[in-house]
């Protein structure tokens, strides 16, 4: 599926769209909380680095290829990184830690001029598995374009 510029896709818009398998989201798209929620289908996702942003991508968690486009800033929004009133690890809740069991290959186009520090670092509860992790992301392939 490929949008167009200027839409705004709001809440749960797509949410448990299980037959979409690939998305392009071009500059210009924003969209709302859950998005792309448990699209559990979708194996490749391009977007714009500034879209990458937490919960738009609830619970999709079969993604095993990330490109990112430059987007109007070239930087990844920082996300949260902490821990919980208990004490536990937390890592934001993105498309990279739903996906993080699945994903193999990450494109950075050129542009690209920020990755937020723990984008792939995985702490907190591990949904797929139902268990507590402290692991990082492990990647076949990460490219970085120069075009």
């Amino acid at each position: 599926m490929k949008t167009q510029e200027g839409i705004h896709l709001g809440e749960k818009a797509f949410g448990n769209c299980t037959g979409l398998t690939e998305l392009d989201i071009p500059n210009g798209v924003s969209l709302g909380e859950h998005a792309f929620g448990s699209c559990t289908g979708l194996m490749r996702v391009k977007l714009p680095v500034d879209q990458a942003y937490e919960d738009v991508f609830f619970d999709t968690c079969n993604v095993t290829e990330i490109e990112y486009t430059p987007g109007v800033t070239g930087k990844m929004t920082d996300r949260f990184y902490g821990q919980d009133d208990n004490g536990d690890d937390l890592n934001s809740r993105t498309l990279e830690w739903y996906s993080s069991n699945k994903l193999e290959k990450v494109i950075f186009d050129e542009g690209v001029t920020y990755i937020w520090e723990c984008a792939y670092s995985v702490f907190g509860n591990d949904y797929a598995n139902g268990s507590y992790c402290n692991r990082h992301v492990v990647l076949k392939v990460c490219h970085f374009h120069n075009q």
